[in-house]
This record gives structure tokens, sequence and C-alpha cells, in this order.
């Protein structure tokens, strides 16, 4: 994100871990920024800042049994609120990934540093049916806090990490999984038996591989997908897939019979596809979309764009195995059914897209968006298959539906869009943001119809309500909010 300029502060004391200069520099922020004001809407529970006095970039969500919200990222704050039972109290060196957990009454329960002597970035975070946290990303460090790993050093450039914690945020396990180039893991899940799956992608030749689909690296960026054991111990499977150009994953998702579901995207004309929905390449770069068995054998893999860039952000999955996905396309001729938006709106637009169970029909798919740039970046789904999209809007005509926020904000707002697509309706679509960069990048759908959003926003004046934290440093920070729409009858036509 590119650091709003208007609001910069005029001093700003060197971060070293001390209380002092962050409330000072809390005074200077508060004198010279708009003011973060509540939120006038029953339908609003909580909206929260979280972060220290510098960079806090949150990446993922999870929601556990009890309503309490966990996401990762990664901070350049010495000063992040950790609580008592913390793994790691201080930032190891410049950029620690962290996890945070904000309890059903939006007060942080837990927060912990993750991290090194390098750069430690999280990206993507899952809780399981017993409340146990799982963790994907990349770090550079040649100490990141390893435990019962399967590879205990740092292979190459960059490597993906994993790590899966007690619901007490005690270490189980943490591995380095990489090889010696550069390795990024983008998204993570775990299934019912509490076996772990993490995608990304990887430049290594070297990577870690067991049964593999694809059993070489074909060029440039190539999508990993790994299986690993609920222990931690071993490897069930591992892969590559891609072509000769730049492939990644970055969305994944199992399925009640153990399928793994992974998309992203590529920029390969000979990506390896197999029954595929759309056998040839788009151009610029094209949705991937890869199903494998619990045996780890491919399904079907298949291009999904048009003419122009095309990149998936996140899926999810009904109860009978349809298939969601949702991202961002700049292509004009992007594949369409039974859309709510014929027409490509601005430089880039939000689409979502739903695929029948095997994967061989479009049984929706649409453009969402405005004149401007529009992003979808995480979707969920709930008991009636409504879907729930989040993401970022640069677009002042975003198509709005009861809104809970009428304008568009500022330079860049979050966006929650809720869609029946069996009615091909839009239910509720709101802006929500401040006068700066404001970026959604997670959204849940728990018990009553309670929403919960996470992402990151650089607005002074972001829509809080009953916050945890009221008041942001002149620096993107963490947020987290709780909305309702169980209650239609309160909202504004």
């Amino acid at each position: 994100m590119t650091a709003n300029k208007k609001y910069a502060i005029l001093f700003y004391p060197r971060i070293i871990g001390h209380l002092l200069p962050y409330l000072l520099s809390l005074l200077v922020v508060m004198a010279i920024s708009p003011v973060a004001s509540e939120v006038d809407d029953g339908r609003v529970f909580y909206s929260t800042y979280l972060g220290g006095s510098s960079d806090d970039i949150a990446f993922g969500i999870a929601l556990d049994a009890r309503g309490n919200i966990y996401t990762t990222g990664y901070t350049r704050s010495y000063d992040l609120p950790v609580t008592a039972e913390a793994f790691q109290k201080s930032n190891a060196r410049f950029v620690d990934s962290f996890i945070l957990r904000v309890n059903n009454f939006g007060m942080l329960s837990y927060a912990t540093y993750l991290g090194g002597n390098g750069f430690d970035h999280g990206r993507d975070i899952a809780v399981d049916q017993k409340g146990n946290i799982y963790i994907t990303g990349f770090t550079n460090s040649t100490d990141f806090p390893i435990k019962n790993a399967l590879q205990r050093a740092n292979a190459g450039m960059r490597d993906a990490f994993i790590i899966k914690l007690s619901p007490e945020g005690s270490v189980l396990f943490s591995t380095y999984l990489g090889g010696s180039g550069d390795d990024v893991g983008n998204a993570i899940t775990v299934d019912g038996e509490g076996n772990i799956y993490v995608a990304g992608r990887t430049t290594s030749t070297d990577f870690p591989l067991k049964d593999p689909l694809q059993r070489a690296n074909a060029g440039d960026w190539d999508i990993f997908i790994t299986k690993i054991s609920p222990d931690g111990e071993s490897i069930i499977y591992s892969t590559y897939l891609g072509g000769s150009g730049w492939d990644e994953g970055r969305a994944i998702a199992i399925g009640h019979s153990g399928n793994l579901y992974v998309a992203g995207h590529t920029g390969s004309t000979d990506l390896p596809t197999k029954n595929p929905l759309q056998k040839t390449y788009g151009g610029e770069t094209d949705v991937v979309l890869v199903k494998i068995s619990a045996e780890g054998r491919l399904r079907y893999s298949t291009y999904l764009g048009g003419e122009g860039f095309d990149s998936a952000n996140s899926i999810a999955l009904d109860s009978r195995n349809c298939v969601y996905v949702t991202g961002n396309t700049a292509s004009h001729d992007f594949p369409l059914r039974d859309p709510l938006q014929k027409s490509h709106g601005g430089k880039s637009d939000a689409f979502v897209i739903k695929i029948n169970p095997e994967g061989n029909t479009f049984l929706f798919s649409t453009f969402i968006g405005g004149s401007s740039s529009d992003n979808g970046r995480y979707l969920v789904l709930d008991s009636e298959g409504n879907i729930y999209i989040t993401g970022y809007t640069e677009s002042e005509d975003f198509p709005l539906k009861n809104p809970l926020q009428e304008k568009h904000g500022g330079k860049s707002d979050a966006f929650i869009i809720k869609i029946d697509p069996q009615e091909r309706a839009i239910l509720f679509s709101t802006y929500l943001g401040g006068t700066s960069f404001d970026e959604a990048s997670g959204i849940a759908f728990g018990h009553g119809g309670n929403i919960y959003m996470t992402g990151t926003t650089e607005s002074r004046d972001f829509p809080i309500k009953n916050p945890f934290q009221k008041i942001s440093s002149s620096y993107p920070h963490a947020f987290v909010t709780k909305i309702n729409l169980g209650h239609m009858s309160h909202l504004r036509e």
C-alpha cells in the first residue's frame, strides 16, 4: 500500500519497543488526523483497529465455534499489543508475522509475534474443530522458531512455513517447507482428521515432493500443493503443478470426501489440463482451478478467463460440492453465465463463479464492480447458499443495496456484498472505509447471521464501533469488524 501523504505526521519517534514513544506518536496523530467516528447502525456489533505504531498488514481469516476471529499477517511494529500467553512477546527483527484472536465481543484475547532475523509474513490462517490454529506464509529468517520440524533449515531465498498452535497459543509444531529457490505459502486448510493442506508458489527445482502429479518445475514459478499429516511428522503428498510461465496457488478448500480444490492464476500457455472446463489459455493470466482426490490424483485442471488479466483469490464449497471462486478480472470477455452484471465496469472488476461438482459446467458467473478497480479478495457461503464476498473497490459507482455506508470514503474502500445465486440478486452491498486506503482480506459467516471481516486500513477515520483500539497510528493497521444482517427489516432501501 502507498502511504497517504495528506496524513503524514510531523513527528514520529523511532520505535524501540517502549510505551512512551508509542503514546507520543498517537497524540500527534490525534492532533492532525481525521478522527474515527462510531458507526451509528445497529447492524454493526463491533469494528476496531488492531496494531502498534508501525505497519500491521492482515491476511486471511478463521472463525471458531465460540465466535472468536483469527487473522495473521505481518508487522513492523515493536509494540504490538501482545497478550500474556503470547508464544513470542517481541518483534525479532523489523518484520515478523503475527497471530491475532478477537473474541465474540470484539476484545483482543490472544496476540503474538512469530518470526526470526529476517522477513516473516503470515499469509493465511485456519482453525480446526478442536480450536488448533494453523498458519502458512513465507520467511527468509535463518532462525525462524521451529519445533518438531519436517525441515529444520531455510533451504533457499525464502521458504514457506507451516505452524500449528494449540487453542491456548502454544506451538505444537513449526517447520520450513521449501527448496533452494523462492517458496511462498499462500493458502492453508485442514480436514476433519487434522490433515493439513498448503498451496503456494515456488521457483525451486528441488522442492520437497512425494507421490507428485508433476515431478519437475516446468519453468519460472510453479504452483505447489502439499498435504501433511496431523502431527506434522510426514508429507502425505507434495507436487508441482504448472507450465513454462508464472503459476501460483492462491486459495484452497477441502470437500467432504477429501477432495482438494486449489485456485489461483497462470501465465502458462502449456498448463497441464485434465477434463478442462476451458481448454485453452485466454491471455495475459487466467484463473487456474484444480481438483485433487483424497489419494492425491488429479481429477481436473482447467483455465478460466478471457484475454486480459484474471486471478482467483478465494474458493469455497457448498454442501453439494459446487465450487465458488472470486477474484479480479480485466477481461471484457470473461466467461459469464446468467450474470447479475453483464458488462465489465472499469479497469478491473471483481467476479464470482459457481461451477458444478463435476467441474464441467458454469452454473453462475458474473462481473461485480463499477467504473474503476474492484477486487474480490475472499468469499464465504451461508447454509442457504448465499454468497458473501469482500475485497476492495476504488469505484464511486460500486453496486450498493441497503448499505451501511452509502458513499465511497476515499482512495479505496473495503466492500461487502451478499448475493443469492439462485435468484441472481444482490441482497446487500456496502462500502466500508475512511478517507484513505482500506482493503478487506477475509470474511467469515457465523451463527445467527453474524458476518466477520478482517483487513487493513490506512484511514484515520475508519468506521469503528465498540472498539478494542480506537486510534490508529499514521501507518496501516489491521481491522476487525462484526456485523449482522439477520434482521432484514432494518435495512435501508
